[in-house]
């Protein structure tokens, strides 16, 4: 049986804590910078890094990467879920000018999309696609993956087969620099067989 391993890495502490960061591409803070080598430093060193390319993964990736003598591949498909107009904007202001569809988007965010974004239903798929084609790239490899907290969370809600509602999102928090661990189990059928680690080590 083949294993491939996952270490799934949020971005520290960006700019624009206070705003709609989907695809707005925030720097990483100096804070952020340490959380994230603060989160890596007992880990085991993969075999190569993937990242989002928004910098506030991306630069980490790249720093990590060098430090190790890493391959770098950057993945388009593991960006943040894009906010469309509401993107990059400060929450309070959103909700001032929107409220009645910011009211409706986080309580029926699979069925109601901010204007000129990116729908729930085609980011799940896209994060289903990109996970499936990750572990058939790079199968019985050691991964980091840098990405986002929604992405994570969409992980999540793939592997545990939690149901297409809103409350999944508001069951998990995703901090800065959190580090999940995956196991792919890949057995002699093609089947998958994903193990969560808990608690990470």
């Amino acid at each position: 049986m083949t294993t491939t391993k996952i270490e799934l890495l949020r971005h520290g502490l960006p700019e624009g804590d206070d705003c709609f960061r989907g695809h707005t591409d925030f720097l990483l803070t100096n804070t952020g910078m340490d959380q994230m080598n603060a989160s890596v430093a007992n880990s085991v060193v993969p075999d190569l890094v993937l990242s989002s390319p928004l910098l506030r993964c991306r630069d980490f990736a790249e720093q990590y990467a060098q430090k190790y003598k890493l391959p770098v591949i950057i993945k388009q498909e593991f960006k943040e879920i894009d906010f469309g107009d509401w993107d990059g904007h400060k929450k309070q202001a959103v909700w001032d000018n929107e409220q009645e569809q910011l009211t409706k988007f986080w309580a029926d965010p699979w069925n109601m999309t901010p204007p000129n974004g990116e729908s729930l239903k085609d980011y799940d798929k896209r994060i289903v696609l990109a996970w499936q084609n990750m572990l058939q790239e790079y199968k019985g490899k050691r991964l980091l993956l840098v990405t986002h907290g929604g992405v994570i969370k969409q992980i999540m809600r793939i592997l545990l087969e939690m149901p297409r509602t809103n409350t999944y999102l508001q069951r998990m928090n995703i901090p800065y620099a959190a580090k999940v661990e995956i196991s792919v189990y890949h057995d002699e059928n093609g089947q998958l067989w994903p193990e969560i680690h808990w608690p990470v080590s």
